[in-house]
């Protein structure tokens, strides 16, 4: 996912768990975040709800890929206004191109 998005000239900025996420959101202010719910140290629904108790990062658009595709995950991603959700599994690389630059796209109009 990182290679086609850089090949797409986007910044890509990688954490490596949770935490790490929660720390470079609040360093780099990303315009997006592609979260996963299955994460180490802090899972992406604890990373969601301290995302959304930080005023300084609690309005960052949240895209969720997982192959977590419960309906009780998904309503509870959504509760946390995530902007869409994902099934890792049922996405290519080329979706996730398409996905983002649909979104951005959507974002300049």
């Amino acid at each position: 996912m990182q290679f086609c998005l850089k090949n797409e000239k986007y910044r890509v900025i990688v954490a490596r768990d949770g935490e790490e996420g929660l720390i470079l959101a609040n360093k780099q202010m990303p315009d997006l975040i592609l979260l996963d719910l299955i994460l180490p140290k802090i899972n992406g629904f604890e990373f969601l709800k301290r995302l959304r108790n930080d005023k300084k990062i609690n309005q960052l658009p949240v895209m969720v890929f997982s192959n977590l595709s419960q309906k009780e995950d998904v309503d509870q991603a959504k509760e946390y206004g995530v902007i869409d959700f994902f099934v890792k599994a049922n996405i290519t690389t080329n979706d996730l191109t398409e996905i983002v630059n649909k979104y951005f796209n959507q974002k300049k109009i």
